[in-house]
């Protein structure tokens, strides 16, 4: 805790609803208080593309905006300075409804050890209550990587002949390949092109 006023016990406390609670609100009483969540040192040595991913919860601010101002997320490498994290999605109205954080990029401290800090702030005119659950650190999820061809970009297949399309880069999935004109062209599903008539037609991929 950096600044707990004498008449709180505690700013931050386990639910046992399964979720860690921030408030500086006692017995009718708004307090002006800043307290720390912090984790454990994690260990990214083999991570390669961590990121940090949580649900919350923001209720009782005076506002949506007010909410997002006096919480906050921070990163730093062991023993040294804290950073914000930025681009943390928020609750976009009051209330006990969690929302996800989105996927917060942590790249920069791959091959690192680290500390999350959850950074929340009151006054003694308003003390809001954040709830943080579902804490979790781990490779980012990938999305779908374009498939590299090794055939040039015009392929010439004389009737009745086939063509190999050879992927070199894997997708997160199966790749779908269409003929334009199945009249000049064919190509089935592991990529073999047949040539049918005389003409032009492209060949695409999904």
């Amino acid at each position: 805790d950096v600044n707990k006023p004498a008449a709180l016990d505690y700013v931050w406390s386990f639910d046992t609803r399964g979720f860690m609670k921030a408030s500086a609100f006692k017995s009718n009483t708004n307090y002006a208080a800043e307290s720390w969540l912090i984790s454990p040192v994690v260990d990214l040595a083999t991570a390669q593309n961590p990121a940090l991913t949580f649900s919350h919860a923001t209720n009782y601010f005076s506002s949506v905006a007010k909410a997002q101002e006096e919480t906050s997320v921070w990163v730093r490498e062991e023993g040294g300075a804290w950073t914000a994290i930025e681009g943390v999605n928020y609750p976009t109205s009051l209330g006990w409804t969690f929302a996800e954080s989105g996927s917060l990029d942590l790249s920069a401290y791959k091959g690192k050890k680290v500390q999350i800090g959850f950074k929340y702030t009151s006054t003694a005119t308003k003390a809001g209550t954040w709830e943080i659950k579902n804490f979790k650190l781990d490779e980012a999820a990938s999305g779908p990587v374009d498939p590299t061809f090794t055939v040039p970009a015009t392929l010439t297949v004389e009737e009745g002949k086939t063509a190999q399309i050879n992927v070199t880069t894997n997708t997160d999935g199966a790749i779908t390949y269409t003929s334009a004109s199945t009249a000049v062209a064919t190509v089935a599903a592991d990529g073999t092109v047949t040539g049918v008539a005389a003409g032009t037609t492209t060949i695409t991929d999904a």
